[in-house]
């Protein structure tokens, strides 16, 4: 028996063409979620028609209840294609009032035409008398369905975009504060490391054990900075202990001119914070 690999089985899914794929939706639900809108507008309409209009039976509301599903899923099928055919062959980019305006009048032609057919092959059929007032409503009714239509495209078009933008600019800010805060690592550890072998080399002929515990706390900060920066999130922990290594050599540097305390509740020290660093207060908070 032939085992399948996890990327022959994920080959296999995106060479199976599903309904929807075929029928150019994304999936099962969208497709569920667009014929249930339909749907659902011809059983409110039908449920008026037979609550409002007692003189037809029910067979002749049912029949025009499933006329109505039928019209409805072409025209949106219509409709969808067109939008789908534009997006290819003049997209939004290319110029959006014309794009647009093209659509409308493809939407429009399209409910011109359908009211036609009905003119023509459905309306005689009818066991009423239609008056000019209903007939000339009806034609406004087919005209404006289609526009109403192609606005919602458009409006989850422009919708679509708008978060786009806006997921682009947060990374954008996001790059841009991480270039800021690694052109200021680059500037500060040179000045930094000058800073503090001026100061071993004070204190290699005033105090030579002090000397000692300051070199292995700066060898502990540079052990952080060479671990940790290609990271962007540390330990709790972690970060605790190089801000401790660090205020070693600040208070050795600067003697009784500087004191930093760091209080922090012990079970936030030895709490799980992984992925985020920790204030003088002990707070964590994301690097």
């Amino acid at each position: 028996m032939a085992i399948r690999t996890e990327k022959e089985k994920q080959a296999h899914k995106k060479s199976v063409i599903s309904l929807p794929n075929l029928l150019g939706y994304r999936s099962w639900r969208t497709l569920g979620r667009a014929y249930a809108i339909i749907v659902g507008v011809c059983l409110l309409g039908f449920a008026v028609r037979v609550l409002a209009v007692d003189k037809f039976s029910v067979a002749f509301q049912f029949n025009l209840f499933l006329l109505t599903i039928l019209v409805s899923v072409i025209g949106w099928e219509f409709l969808r294609n067109v939008n789908s055919l534009l997006d290819r062959a003049y997209p939004y980019s290319r110029n959006v009032t014309i794009r647009i305006i093209l659509q409308l009048s493809l939407g429009t032609v399209y409910g011109i035409v359908t009211r036609i057919i009905i003119y023509h092959f459905g309306e005689p059929r009818l066991p009423f008398y239609v008056d000019e007032l209903f007939l000339k409503v009806t034609w406004v009714v087919y005209v404006a369905l289609p526009g109403v239509v192609n606005l919602g495209f458009f409006t989850a078009y422009f919708i679509s975009r708008w978060k786009e933008s806006l997921v682009r600019v947060e990374r954008l800010e996001k790059e841009k504060a991480q270039v800021q805060f690694d052109n200021l690592k680059n500037q500060l550890n040179p000045h930094f490391l000058f800073n503090a072998l001026a100061s071993l080399n004070s204190l290699i002929l005033e105090d030579q054990h002090l000397a000692s515990r300051f070199l292995q706390h700066l060898s502990k900060v540079y052990r952080y900075v060479l671990q940790h920066k290609e990271q962007n999130l540390v330990s709790l922990q972690t970060e605790l202990d190089f801000i401790r290594n660090y205020i070693f050599l600040a208070e050795t540097r600067f003697s009784k001119a500087l004191s930093i305390q760091v209080t922090v509740k012990p079970e936030d020290a030895t709490s799980n914070c992984s992925g985020y660093h920790s204030n003088f207060a002990g707070e964590c908070i994301q690097a």
